[in-house]
């Protein structure tokens, strides 16, 4: 009989902790601006160009950033000091900001500009976030990992909601370029206070013999090839993302268009959605879903949020659409913490960076596609068709990649499993010895 896992730390007793608090706050802060930010240059963007595809644009410059960068900020995270790292891109990201605002202060609204700036900012979040999600299993316990997660995620999102809902304040009283501005601050704070945080050894630089960058990179995707549930995951969310992108970038044109809702209701229904993120990631605790992630991750996320994007193209109402938007966030979170923290705990310490960032890759690569093709769609077809196909697609791939057994059984492999185990460096003349995973690995 295998042994029982112990049960996840309580919420608040991992604040007590200085580093994951550090982190933690430092995630408040930022995440508090972007949510502010993002209202804001949405809504710039729309209004001073009254196009669909210029929001677009917008997605897709950030998405290819990214893309660009995943890779990259992946094997960074795994060879290199990960505080170093987040300190170094929230004060990129600080600076990018920055640089847009003076610019849409003394110009006015400039595409180009946005463009590079959205760009740039998502190219410095694809080093931060591997070095971010690697740090974390090593700041607290195994079976704490999960309490962890789930204080990230429904923190952020709660102040993603008071962000959105602050953000058209912000709209109304100080217009979208003091929204845009107030990220440049919250980037400084994160970065101030990550820079007092201290890390334990193991997650801070690894050491030990290193190969090229190119080598460790395709010993990553040799990695990802070996875990069929892991690829299987991965395959599934770049098209699960393809339809979510689709519906949740263009959320200020349906709500402009099909509900003819104002910049608030616009800004309640993004909220909403975070709101429902917060509540999301505390059931996934509770319910440690991460002992059966693979199934959390296909009815939540692909044949739960199909079925509310199915809903959001039927019904344009609003107190309805509020609500969709809601349980869309609640499926969304949900899966994505169960996912998250089964990987964090299944997946090798050494490994955890390059998988991050091939994750990421995966996920996002065919993005871009999907904000243009969103675009075009909506002006050739209208919103309220677009966002119908859009659910209908997303639920048929939901129900299609509950087919596979490895994707589906994922997640029993973490029971009873303290942490991910290291994983063995290769040596400069090539090779590396045989992984050892417990019992039920896919």
């Amino acid at each position: 009989m295998p042994p029982k896992a112990p049960a996840p730390l309580g919420f608040v007793a991992l604040l007590n902790r200085p580093a994951f608090g550090r982190l933690l706050m430092a995630g408040i802060a930022s995440y508090l601006g972007i949510a502010i930010a993002d209202v804001c240059l949405v809504w710039l963007t729309f209004s001073s160009t009254g196009s669909a595809l210029s929001v677009g644009y917008v997605g897709a410059s950030a998405l290819l950033g990214g893309i660009t960068f995943s890779l990259i900020g992946g094997s960074l995270a795994d060879r290199y000091d990960r505080q170093h790292l987040m300190v170094a891109a929230d004060l990129g990201r600080a600076a990018t900001v920055g640089a847009l605002v003076v610019v849409l202060a003394l110009v006015g609204f400039h595409l180009p500009s946005v463009l590079v700036a959205v760009f740039v900012l998502q190219a410095l979040s694809a080093v931060f976030t591997p070095a971010e999600q690697s740090a974390i299993p090593q700041l607290v316990a195994g079976p704490e990992v999960a309490a962890a997660n789930a204080v990230v995620r429904s923190s952020r999102t709660a102040v993603g909601f008071v962000g959105a809902a602050i953000g058209g304040i912000v709209l109304v009283l100080l217009g979208p370029t003091g929204g845009v501005g107030i990220n440049a601050v919250t980037f400084g704070v994160s970065a101030a206070l990550l820079t007092g945080m201290t890390l334990p050894p193991s997650a801070a630089a690894p050491t030990g013999p290193r190969v090229s960058f190119l080598e460790e990179t395709r010993q990553g995707f040799a990695y990802l090839r070996r875990e069929r549930a892991l690829l299987e995951l991965t395959l599934s969310a770049t098209f699960l993302n393809f339809f979510n992108s689709l519906v949740s970038a263009f959320i200020v044109v349906y709500v402009t268009v099909l509900v003819h809702g104002s910049a608030l209701q616009f800004a309640t229904v993004v909220g909403a959605e975070l709101a429902g993120g917060t509540v999301g990631a505390v059931l996934a605790v509770r319910a440690r879903s991460e002992h059966w992630a693979g199934r959390a991750w296909i009815w939540g996320y692909g044949i739960g949020g199909g079925a509310c994007a199915v809903l959001l193209g039927l019904v344009p109402v609003f107190p309805i659409v509020v609500g969709l938007a809601f349980a869309l966030g609640v499926l969304t979170a949900f899966s994505g913490t169960s996912w998250l923290t089964a990987a964090q705990r299944y997946v090798p310490t050494g490994m955890q960076g390059r998988y991050f960032g091939i994750d990421n890759l995966g996920s996002i690569a065919i993005l871009p596609v999907s904000l243009l093709a969103g675009g075009w769609l909506i002006e050739r077809y209208q919103v309220g068709p677009t966002y119908l196909a859009a659910g209908v697609l997303w639920l048929a791939v939901g129900l299609l990649f509950a087919i596979p057994r490895p994707l589906r059984e994922w997640g029993s492999a973490v029971d009873g499993v303290p942490a991910a185990p290291d994983l063995p460096l290769p040596s400069a003349a090539g090779g590396m010895e045989r992984i050892l995973f417990p019992p039920g690995s896919p």
